[in-house]
């Protein structure tokens, strides 16, 4: 998480916070993996990352309900993919044509901040939510050295959502795997997928 102070106001920051995983035991009755499209939803919204505006009272600081400042980027929250790969065919889906608007942010690991005061959140374990519904797919070489595999043994969101179904949507797993930036100080802005800084399993974004 990174802490983001108001400049004119010393007792008034905003917080963002990375939700990287989700623990089936506690989101659903049943306790397993989802059952249900409806479930898989709620595992990506529970993903992703929060910015919450904090301010300090007497009694120190307390999350402020109801500030416009406060907000998820999710699951299925539209990103704008920037930088050298936007664009490329290998991130074009049937969903998006052009390669250069991702869905969603998930396994978010550890994060940076910029000078600028952006945060740069960093996907991670983004293999483990996709799977395939042929046993038998032929993963390339590229995939497999990203880990790809026909069925992880704790997600499997592919069951109930196409969209992380390799042998229906190939492609949807090359637009995760960056390095995502947002504006915590603007509610309305999109955050990007900065291509520009590499496509892996990235743990943290520290600037020096």
């Amino acid at each position: 998480m990174s802490l983001f102070a108001f400049a004119d106001d010393p007792n008034r920051a905003l917080m963002a916070i990375n939700n990287e995983y989700t623990n089936y035991r506690y989101l659903y009755p049943h306790g397993g993996m989802p059952a249900s499209l409806e479930q898989v939803h709620k595992a990506q919204a529970s993903e992703g990352v929060s910015v919450i505006e904090i301010r300090r009272t007497g009694n120190g600081w307390a999350f402020a309900q109801g500030s416009p400042f406060n907000r998820r980027i999710h699951g299925n929250t539209p990103i704008r993919l920037g930088g050298p790969a936007a664009g490329h065919a290998l991130l074009r889906t049937r969903a998006d044509n052009t390669g250069t608007l991702a869905l969603g942010t998930f396994q978010n690991c550890a994060n940076g901040k910029t000078p600028w005061g952006t945060y740069l959140t960093c996907e991670e374990n983004f293999t483990d939510c996709f799977g395939s519904s042929d046993p038998r797919q032929a993963f390339d070489t590229a995939q497999k050295r990203y880990g790809a595999v026909a069925a992880s043994k704790e997600i499997n969101w592919h069951h109930h959502d196409p969209r992380f179904d390799l042998a229906v949507n190939p492609n949807e797993l090359n637009r995760h795997g960056w390095v995502v930036e947002i504006d915590p100080f603007d509610p309305h802005s999109m955050p990007v997928k900065r291509t520009a800084l590499g496509r892996f399993k990235h743990e943290n974004a520290a600037l020096a």
